[in-house]
């Protein structure tokens, strides 16, 4: 649809009121919720540790000297980038630059659909659209090196999507490095990969059959120019510590299961919270509307059946399917056509305007204060249990919740954990030592418990409870989180 001269002078007469407008709605979104942030995900503290690490030592570490079990075994640290740039942060401005970095990462994410979704919809359509795929991500919103796989996904859709629309190759050049950047700072690298080659597998589908709808411009000539790219990208991936060995790693990932048993953001959306009801709502409008579309798209079809098979079996990456839904969305209610350029002068003082006063109000808000977030974390952590450790001079070996091991390598550095968070090390140690928490049949067999002369666990714990009354181990210290414990008859130091 073509838009007329007079729908575009009116369209272009308001800048100074869009730019208002704009900075008001994103400010207030990301104001209000700045009250959800927290820093209680447990993954963050084996990024600190590891960012630590890589400083410290000038290197990345290629095996494991944080755990007891694994110690020695190799280790691909393949968030490394990330993982430097949290801690610099962290050492810098505490707690509240890891909320800044969370909210920031959102922002952009934000910004960059609302930019992008203005090539076929109004500002306001674009800003609900976005604002809705925003909320619907909420539960992700934490220092984590998704923020970054998210953001950088929608970036590239874009320049996928002009460069398909308006046939200008010169739209895919900025993805090349964009890969060399993402590979260092997350694994889910290979989603953007895989999202160029659906793009250039489109090129190889005849018209005729569907592939390209009527209302649409045709594909990038031939689809060489996207070949080339999956090419340049792959080799661009490998500008990292690891090289090709990055590879092996998203294999492993890719092909084990404890995880998806055993931890819950690996799981399907439980429908517990708000958020996850939106990603459904979303998702399913977006499968409606291009089902009812006049000129069907094979491509957008795809990569959202592509998107919601990952996002559903697994929470963590609900953004895939909703990040497509909202394009979904928008090519689906066009009103503009693929040439009708707008003025974006507004988003150059709008976006960093709101990302201003969004992390001016994290930083003057004495909920985030380090001693406010530092409380809020004991209520999570056993912040108080492992400075007990530490002043009675507790011996190892440690036998610790999956939960907390990423804390507790943070926390008592001294002590190699017995689990935590990377699973690439732990999938085949993780379902023993689940049925050990869980005070399962032969609990009481379980190596690392067997070896373990102090013992931390939280107070929510079926073993927790079952150790209170077993004669063999005795109860040393208990606060409102936590609990220690010891063997009545520790094992010999060998």
């Amino acid at each position: 649809m073509s838009l007329t001269p007079d729908a575009a002078g009116k369209r272009a007469a308001n800048p100074a009121i869009d730019t208002l407008f704009l900075l008001a709605a994103l400010s207030a979104m990301f104001i209000v919720t700045t009250q959800s942030l927290q820093v209680s995900d447990p993954d963050i503290w084996l990024h600190l540790k590891t960012g630590q690490w890589i400083l410290t030592s000038h290197s990345v570490p290629t095996r494991d000297s944080f755990s007891a079990h694994a110690a020695g075994q190799p280790w691909v640290a393949y968030s490394w980038l990330f993982d430097v740039l949290v801690y610099a942060i962290y050492s810098t401005a505490g707690y509240r630059g890891l909320l800044m970095l969370a909210t920031g990462a959102t922002l952009l994410y934000t910004a960059a659909l609302i930019v992008f979704l203005e090539r076929f919809i109004n500002l306001r359509r674009a800003m609900i659209l976005s604002f809705t795929a925003t909320v619907a991500l909420m539960p992700l919103k934490s220092p984590r090196p998704w923020l970054f796989t998210i953001l950088f996904f929608a970036i590239e859709l874009c320049l996928l999507w002009l460069a398909r629309e308006l046939k200008r190759p010169g739209w895919l050049l900025p993805i090349v490095p964009l890969f060399a950047l993402w590979a260092n700072l997350h694994i889910q690298f290979v989603y953007g990969l895989g999202l160029i080659g659906m793009f250039a597998l489109e090129t190889l589908v005849p018209a005729a059959s569907g592939g390209v709808p009527s209302d649409e411009s045709r594909p990038v000539s031939s689809g060489k120019w996207l070949w080339l790219l999956l090419a340049a990208s792959c080799l661009a991936t490998l500008l990292n510590p690891y090289g090709w060995n990055l590879y092996r790693e998203v294999a492993l990932y890719a092909t084990q299961g404890a995880p998806f048993r055993y931890i819950q953001e690996f799981q399907a959306m439980p429908f517990r919270v708000a958020p996850n009801w939106v990603c459904l709502v979303l998702i399913g409008t977006a499968i409606f509307a291009l089902g009812f579309a006049r000129g069907k798209s094979l491509l957008l079809t795809s990569v959202l059946v592509v998107s919601c098979y990952f996002g559903f079996r697994s929470q963590r990456d609900i953004w895939f399917p909703v990040t497509v839904a909202a394009l979904a969305l928008a090519s689906t209610i066009r009103t503009f056509a693929p040439e009708f350029v707008r003025s974006r002068c507004k988003y150059g003082i709008a976006i960093p305007l709101s990302l201003a006063i969004a992390c001016g109000a994290i930083a003057v808000n004495g909920k985030f204060s380090d001693e406010s977030l530092s409380r809020e974390g004991a209520k999570t952590f056993p912040v108080h249990a492992c400075s007990y450790i530490e002043s009675h001079n507790l011996p190892g070996p440690l036998f610790n919740s999956y939960d907390w091991g990423d804390y507790l390598i943070w926390r008592l550095p001294r002590m190699p954990v017995s689990i935590d968070g990377r699973t690439d090390l732990n999938n085949d140690f993780l379902p023993r030592v689940t049925n050990t928490l869980g005070g399962a049949k032969d609990w009481e067999h379980d190596p690392g418990l067997i070896k373990a002369r102090t013992i931390l666990l939280p107070l929510d714990l079926a073993l927790t409870s079952i150790l209170r009354v077993n004669p063999k181990f005795r109860l040393i210290y208990q606060d409102e989180t936590a609990a220690i414990f010891q063997p009545l008859n520790p094992p010999t130091a060998k």
